[in-house]
């Protein structure tokens, strides 16, 4: 995805700056701002206390299922990804023993 031409020059126009307001909560503030300008001159401005998945604001169980197949299925493959998330959520009821890692 990094390669990608469009990513690539969205990334030139992108520009990272330290708050020190926000910096100074950190670690127990983890917030952010973020500021648009579009090329017709406005400036458009989003601020998030926290961040999603933080304490604050948790992925929900539909959240954690896609970001763990995004991490894990070009590693193991798909089949073995899914048949290993089918296992995590049911720790409580089983060995970690038991869980079977297959991959494709």
């Amino acid at each position: 995805r990094l390669n990608d031409a469009q990513t690539r020059a969205l990334m030139a126009r992108v520009r990272l700056n330290s708050d020190p307001e926000l910096s100074a909560g950190f670690p127990s503030m983890r917030a952010a701002r973020v500021t648009i300008c579009t090329e017709d001159g406005q400036r458009l401005q989003y601020f998030s206390p926290y961040r999603k998945g933080d304490p604050e604001a948790p992925l929900s169980d539909t959240d954690l299922n896609d970001k763990f197949d995004e991490l894990v299925a070009p590693v193991i493959g798909r089949t073995p990804a899914l048949r290993l998330r089918q296992q995590l959520w049911q720790l409580e009821r089983i060995e970690l023993s038991e869980l079977q890692l297959v991959p494709e």
